[in-house]
């Protein structure tokens, strides 16, 4: 992919000197900060927290529907110990609206 690209933008880039329109570049590198900094800190998501660790317990997020008009929070009914795959199916499979596991 990255050739590719490289590929594309080479002819763009033939007729200019090096550095030049430096500015142009700040644009994607503020979008990707401020991609960083909402992801990150913000909402979680660019973590190691485990995203399905309280839909298998139960537990609710502390910041669970704040802002948001989502539904309740049930716990699914897995276990938390045993066959992480299947555990792991179930989980999958409950959120596809179907039984989930493995057979």
């Amino acid at each position: 992919l990255m050739s590719m690209v490289s590929l594309t933008v080479a002819p763009l880039l033939k007729d200019h000197k090096d550095y030049d329109h430096w500015e142009y570049g700040l644009i994607p590198t503020a979008i990707f900060v401020v991609l960083t900094l909402i992801l990150g800190p913000m909402m979680n998501i660019l973590t190691w927290d485990d995203p399905l660790a309280n839909m298998v317990s139960g537990d609710a997020p502390e910041d669970m529907g704040k802002g948001s008009s989502s539904r309740s929070y049930e716990p699914l009914g897995l276990p938390t110990t045993g066959n992480r795959r299947n555990t792991v199916c179930k989980v999958i499979g409950r959120l596809l609206g179907g039984g989930g596991g493995v057979h």
